[in-house]
């Protein structure tokens, strides 16, 4: 599930699974998550926006395969 991130971030070394498990992590806090990662919160709703188009799933697929991973 997870491949496509894992690609992506081969291709142009954006991090979206460290984005993802920090987001996650904080329950869906944008603004939480975005001050942990130091971006701003629209970078963050961005990078967010990125990982659901790229996986085609929603944050509790996303969740149970950060947790698994």
């Amino acid at each position: 599930m997870l491949g496509p991130l894992e690609a992506y971030d081969a291709e142009h070394g954006a991090d979206p699974v460290p984005t993802l498990t920090a987001f996650l992590g904080e329950n869906g806090a944008r603004r939480t998550t975005a001050a942990a990662l130091h971006i701003h919160v629209s970078t963050l709703h961005h990078r967010i926006g990125r990982i659901e188009h790229l996986t085609g799933r929603d944050r509790v697929d996303l969740y149970l395969a950060c947790a698994v991973d």
